[in-house]
């Protein structure tokens, strides 16, 4: 058995594999696939259709849905930082609500509100 080098290798399996295109049997197209690929041509030499919901949503929906979240944005900070009560008031309440809520005497809730 003689020894063969790599390239002499390589050759013999291409060889084989080039033998084997020769006997694969060519595969026939349908009979409307010639109409399918010049309808798919021209759609492509057109370009991309212009579909109605894809320019609603972008065009007209995006922008409408972001002002409307600007808009709630604004009121909610409006309402929020104008509900007529400062800040110290709803800090006493809020301590007050707590210290009622663990049982905690008048003095301890009066020493929570002056402590800052």
């Amino acid at each position: 058995m003689v020894k063969k080098t790599k390239n002499e290798r390589i050759e013999i399996e291409v060889e084989k594999t080039l033998a084997c295109l020769d006997e694969v049997e060519r595969i026939e197209a349908g009979p409307h696939f010639l109409t399918r690929l010049l309808t798919r041509i021209r759609d492509l030499e057109r370009g991309p259709k212009a579909l109605a919901l894809p320019v609603f949503i972008y065009r007209l929906l995006r922008p409408a849905l972001l002002g409307l979240m600007i808009a709630i944005n604004v009121i909610l900070a409006v309402l929020m930082f104008d509900s007529g009560r400062s800040q110290a008031e709803t800090r006493k309440d809020s301590i007050s609500a707590m210290a009622s809520y663990y049982g905690l005497q008048e003095s301890d809730v009066d020493s929570l509100i002056s402590y800052q």
